[in-house]
């Protein structure tokens, strides 16, 4: 489960040699027309479109590179690496650190791609390597060991959470991220206490932590009124809502998650949510109404034809559709015979 509901943001090849050297003018114009496109079809799981309109962006820099060009390169490796293309993206990061050595993203995110890739001797170096360059960011711990227990590397990705937790706090996000992995260490006591830190600060988003904490603890029913009590206050935001959604989803308590996401895709009216409308899916599946999981994943599919992952995913829940309507069909019979 772990690993459907965790999305990576991992990048692929990118030729920036090419890109960082050189003069000359930059067409704006056509270089966002091109960045449009790419985005399209990423959303649309064409990964061989986005990229060639990417590089298609990148070409109008002309040899200039700025905050544009670094945007259109991540989308662009984004797209490579959805297309599997893993020694394509472990080149692109090779050519980021040779341009900024000094880039926790970009070390991290080459680290998430030798994991997929198998290499995990190399995945633990650049994940030290971006801790090292942002021992702050308590959010890229957590990332790290969740992208690590989702490849079955849990014991050392606690040893991560650990690291983080030698970090001095000060404000509220902060206090609340170590919360968080004090929650994930199963360490109740001192998870109340920077949870509680967290919102004396004013930092409210840790009552969602807050709520899994009550709910770890066997109290649902005052987890369940932390959770309203922060929807309560922010109605709109869609990806508190989806946060949840996967919090419970993590804890196995599918109702509750299947209400976060639904709450969440009646705010996302037009369905751009992609990560959202599969969460909600997954949660659909994972809650045994494999019927629905089936609708909703035909309509998402409509959208993203060329999702693979979704594709094999449709695949799996037809099985399931006509094992229910065998056994349907199987104890009709029975129960026909039982009347004869």
């Amino acid at each position: 489960m772990r690993k459907r509901l965790i999305v990576l943001m991992l990048t692929g090849m990118l030729t920036l040699p090419a890109v960082l050297t050189g003069c000359g003018g930059t067409d704006r114009e056509a270089q966002e027309s091109y960045r449009q496109l790419g985005i399209l079809k990423l959303k649309e799981n064409d990964y061989d479109a986005a990229v060639e309109s990417f590089q298609k962006a990148l070409d109008e820099s002309k040899g200039k590179i700025g905050d544009i060009e670094l945007d259109i390169c991540y989308y662009k490796a984004l797209a490579q690496y959805k297309g599997g293309d893993y020694k394509d993206a472990v080149e692109t990061y090779d050519s980021l650190l040779t341009y900024d050595d000094e880039n926790a993203d970009a070390y991290f995110l080459r680290g998430c791609v030798y994991l997929a890739d198998g290499q995990g001797k190399k995945c633990v170096s650049d994940y030290n390597q971006a801790v090292e360059l942002a021992p702050d960011n308590y959010k890229l711990y957590i990332e790290i060991y969740e992208n690590l227990s989702a490849f079955d590397y849990e014991d050392k990705g606690k040893e991560y959470l650990k690291l983080a937790l030698e970090q001095k706090a000060s404000k509220g996000e902060e206090y609340c991220g170590q919360g968080y992995i004090y929650l994930l260490l199963e360490d109740y006591e001192n998870a109340d206490k920077m949870l509680s830190k967290a919102l004396e600060k004013g930092y409210d988003k840790a009552m969602m932590y807050q709520a899994q904490l009550l709910k770890a603890q066997g109290d649902s029913q005052k987890a369940q009124e932390v959770y309203e009590e922060y929807i309560s206050k922010y109605p709109e935001d869609i990806d508190a809502l989806n946060e949840i959604g996967v919090l419970e989803m993590n804890a196995g308590d599918y109702e509750n998650a299947l209400e976060a996401f639904e709450k969440a895709a009646a705010l996302d009216t037009d369905g751009e949510n992609q990560t959202l409308r599969l969460n909600r899916i997954y949660a659909y599946e994972y809650s045994g109404d494999f019927q629905k999981a089936y609708t909703l994943m035909k309509e998402y599919l409509k959208d993203h034809p060329k999702d693979k992952e979704a594709q094999r995913e449709f695949e799996f829940l037809k099985t399931r559709i006509t094992d229910q309507s065998q056994q349907k069909s199987d104890n009709q019979g029975e129960a026909s015979s039982d009347q004869s």
